[in-house]
């Protein structure tokens, strides 16, 4: 075998380590992010939105799971390929051990609520050099104790207001499920861009491997189609992340309404509490207690229906963001996706001669 063959053989397998100390400690992390932190609860929003939000949200981010695992899968396919072609090049050493899983190991890390509002997720470092991942609180929990305190003050005063007090503990938000959830889809996109172009990563020159053999050519355009891939898991990780964001902050808006009305309407129960405790106004605050009852119950039908609305609409995005398939099968060389890179087995053709 020629020298220069040997070295063909050295320059492949650096293009499957660079691949794999590139892409597979990102696609791993990313596949236990979404694995692990972005499951949410059936009351995430509340008892009575999970009707709507459990179904689709879930089949968006099993679509999402399935398709970072089958990325993953079809990494480790590339890299036992490469291997492979490479130590046809030089048959008199042992075969190639290469995985997709690289030196680096990083740590899907539990998404922690931060103390203050500020930003969205950031990546520190602690003490030691430990990553630690923090995001903002999306601030829902606070704007609902708000009113259904209001509310539940009301109800001591007129307990036709108990009406409103009902439709508001069913909207009841779990923060935290939230919070982690947006953070591990954020963590998600910023590990799958970390991974950035594999071709540039890799620098497989068409010397190492001449693109004037087919093979090659099957290969590299089988790498575009992993990146656009790649590319698109990425932009749906990150659609995940910012649908969360919007549908919060279009909620957060709607409970700071809702805030104001409640507040408006305790005020107005206690001035007509008031006026009823005068024989000449006794009438008129009884009638306007309830009058301020109805209305609050009325306000309070429309804020849960608006909610309702908004997350109803994120749910059919989530579904149609993870709409777009498996990445694509590894297909290399006339024997399928079963047999890759079949039409290399003799070094002493074709292509192994250049």
């Amino acid at each position: 075998m020629a020298p220069q063959n040997k070295h063909t053989r050295h320059l492949i397998e650096a293009a499957a380590k660079a691949a794999a100390d590139k892409a597979g400690p990102h696609l791993n992390v990313a596949v236990d992010y979404v694995d692990r932190y972005t499951e949410l609860p059936w009351n995430a929003f509340g008892a009575l939105p999970a009707a709507i939000l459990a179904g689709s949200y879930d089949a968006a981010r099993d679509s999402q799971l399935r398709n970072l695992r089958d990325g993953r899968e079809k990494l480790e396919q590339m890299v036992a390929g490469l291997a492979r072609v490479a130590h046809t090049y030089w048959t008199a050493e042992k075969a190639n051990t290469l995985t997709a899983d690289g030196k680096e190991k990083l740590e899907a890390t539990r998404p922690k609520p931060a103390t203050s509002m500020l930003g969205s997720i950031v990546d520190g470092y602690a003490a030691g050099g430990v990553p630690v991942t923090v995001l903002a609180a999306v601030a829902l929990r606070p704007h609902w104790v708000f009113s259904i305190v209001t509310k539940n003050a009301s109800a001591r005063l007129c307990p036709l207001a108990l009406m409103s007090v009902g439709t508001w503990a069913a909207l009841e938000p779990d923060e935290e499920s939230l919070s982690q959830a947006k953070g591990a889809w954020e963590q998600t996109a910023e590990h799958l861009k970390n991974i950035g172009d594999l071709d540039t990563a890799m620098g497989l020159s068409d010397d190492a491997w001449s693109v004037e053999n087919e093979s090659r050519r099957q290969f590299n355009a089988w790498l575009a189609d992993f990146q656009v891939e790649l590319n698109d898991a990425k932009d749906a990780a990150s659609g995940q992340a910012t649908a969360i964001d919007g549908v919060v902050s279009a909620i957060r808006g709607i409970q700071m309404g809702m805030m104001i009305t409640d507040a408006a309407c305790l005020a107005a129960m206690i001035c007509f509490k008031i006026m009823e405790a005068f024989p000449l106004t006794t009438l008129a605050g009884k009638l306007g207690q309830v009058a301020v009852a109805i209305t609050n119950a009325i306000a309070t039908t429309a804020v849960a229906a608006a909610i309702l609305t908004f997350i109803a609409t994120w749910a059919g995005n989530a579904t149609s963001i993870a709409s777009a398939g498996q990445f694509k099968k590894l297909d290399i060389g006339p024997g399928g996706e079963e047999q890759t890179f079949v039409d290399l087995k003799d070094p002493t053709k074709d292509w192994a001669k250049a």
